[in-house]
């Protein structure tokens, strides 16, 4: 990447404004040196992939202080899907929940899931 990117004159490479690209440790320096002028923007990609997965260690760090045995438990270990969807785009249709005895939609879910933590209500 390097070698190809000198290929430009320095002139040319200080005019770039922006770079979006993953985070990786690796490729940072190398971009600052190669483009002095520009900044670095972390791609959709990798920041929703990064959300996700901080989103998912806080659920289980929740779902781990409450009884095994517990609704808030059952609730955050079976229904973690739902958490790992856009809101906005869960199904408006109603299934039955073993968890919580009831047919529900999806977003009721996420709803009784939610009473059971604070923390959790706003992260999500």
């Amino acid at each position: 990447i390097r070698n190809y990117f000198l290929k430009y004159p320095l002139e040319i490479r200080q005019q770039v404004q922006f770079i979006t690209m993953d985070m990786s440790g690796a490729y940072i320096p190398l971009a600052r040196k190669l483009f002095p002028n520009a900044k670095i923007v972390p791609d959709r990609f990798h920041t929703i992939q990064h959300l996700g997965r901080a989103f998912l260690k806080t659920r289980i760090a929740i779902m781990n202080q409450f009884d095994k045995k517990s609704l808030p438990y059952r609730a955050l270990k079976n229904h973690w899907r739902l958490f790992q969807k856009d809101s906005c785009k869960l199904s408006l249709n109603s299934f039955y929940s073993k968890t919580f005895r009831q047919t529900l939609a999806p977003h009721e879910v996420v709803a009784k899931t939610l009473v059971f933590s604070k923390e959790l209500t706003d992260y999500y």
